[in-house]
């Protein structure tokens, strides 16, 4: 497959607890990076002691302790210790500089009636393409509380996790409609999704016992996302 080196949008999702003191710092490092990132990227919280979704990936990258930093879907991962700024912006820099597959992606959501439409097309520029597509939903300003008190931003609520195919040289769209069933108001909305190729690599989480150390890794070749 074509490779594409330093042209997609990194992928963060960074695991943490309501009850953990040495998640704020890691949340709030993130936000301020965001304000002036190295290079483009998202990222997503997953608050596991409130979010059922934020359980089920977390399951998935095998995360026992917080705050872990995964980025583009565990390709690096930077454990609860390395959580300054210097530490994310290198990573970051890092990730933007990978070889992927040339994937390219547009992305439309809006509101309906409560809920969100949402259609994404997928432009291939390489060989045929079976891939992995995660689609989170994510509310900018939490309703969820971090460990000093402060909201959260660009928490998990919902989570879809799909496999998706497109021809060599060819595009594919996708609509679909989220229910909103958990009270997600407008403006404070996000969708953010990924795109990675079928074939994982090992993750390793390096603090975690040998026995649930390995996690199937699934790096992401493209991200978009779009608030609404």
């Amino acid at each position: 497959s074509t490779a594409d080196s330093g042209s997609h949008t990194v992928l963060l999702e960074l695991g943490s607890l309501t009850t953990c003191p040495y998640c704020p710092a890691a949340a709030e490092a993130l936000k301020e990076i965001a304000s002036s990132p190295p290079s483009p990227f998202y990222y997503v919280v997953l608050v596991y002691d409130e979010s059922e979704a934020a359980k089920v990936r977390g399951r998935q990258l095998k995360d026992m302790y917080v705050p872990m930093l995964y980025v583009d879907g565990g390709h690096y991962v930077v454990e609860w210790g390395m959580t300054g700024k210097s530490d994310y912006e290198k990573v970051i820099e890092e990730a933007a500089a990978r070889s992927v597959h040339d994937i390219d992606m547009t992305l439309e959501a809006a509101w309906s009636n409560g809920n969100i439409d949402v259609t994404l097309t997928i432009d291939n520029h390489g060989g045929a393409y079976l891939g992995r597509l995660r689609l989170y939903v994510v509310e900018k300003d939490s309703r969820w509380v971090d460990a000093k008190g402060k909201h959260y931003n660009n928490s998990l609520l919902d989570y879809r996790d799909n496999f998706i195919f497109v021809g060599g040289q060819g595009s594919t769209t996708i609509e679909t409609t989220w229910e909103n069933s958990y009270g997600l108001e407008e403006g404070n909305a996000m969708i953010i999704v990924s795109v990675s190729h079928w074939l994982p690599k090992i993750g390793v989480n390096p603090p975690n016992p040998w026995y649930y150390k390995y996690f199937l890794a699934f790096p992401v070749d493209e991200c978009i996302g779009v608030e609404l």
